[in-house]
């Protein structure tokens, strides 16, 4: 008799299960499930990742030396280990290595660690610069009507708008962003 593969969608499905149970803390089950998904889908460098995350010692998954952030009002654990690892499935390692037992439970106002790794000091370095950058101060002479309701200038001013709200948030200035 023939044997039925699993489909593209419900592999998808599998996989998003084990990403359900990451966030909910139940490293046993997901580590299940993506063993089974990595059976069916052997070339998924994600659900290899994930299962690294969850097999390796610590020590050897990340160094020990560590910087500390704060945890922001639309920080997710994903969308820090997307800044700092550069990877957003890396919420589970950064959930261990803060000895977190639920990573979708944490909350504004939380310190982590974040592992000094190469990129992370890198991106820690270009958040610090966005943050400590002063507003841009630019003169610019009012224009005529005509120019000054052009697309060009509307969109010139929009993202000028756009830069200095972006600074002004990554600085906690949330009246000014």
């Amino acid at each position: 008799p023939a044997v039925a593969l699993p489909s593209a969608s419900s592999n998808a499905a599998q996989f998003q299960h084990a990403l359900e149970l990451l966030q909910d803390g139940d490293a046993k089950s997901a580590d299940v499930e993506l063993h089974t998904y990595l059976k069916n889908v052997p070339d998924s460098t994600a659900a290899s990742y994930l299962i690294a995350q969850i097999e390796t010692p610590l020590p050897a998954l990340f160094p020990s030396a560590s910087f500390a952030v704060r945890i922001t009002k639309n920080d997710t654990l994903s969308s820090l280990a997307h800044t700092y690892l550069g990877n957003s499935l890396g919420f589970y390692g950064l959930a261990r290595y803060n000895e977190i037992a639920v990573p979708s439970k944490v909350s504004e106002g939380q310190r982590l660690r974040i592992p000094k790794t190469a990129e992370a000091v890198q991106a820690r370095a270009r958040m610090v610069a966005i943050a400590t950058a002063p507003p841009p101060v630019t003169v610019t002479p009012t224009p005529p009507d005509a120019v000054a309701n052009s697309p060009a200038t509307q969109h010139k001013l929009a993202d000028e708008y756009y830069q200095r709200g972006l600074a002004a948030f990554q600085r906690q200035d949330l009246d000014a962003a």
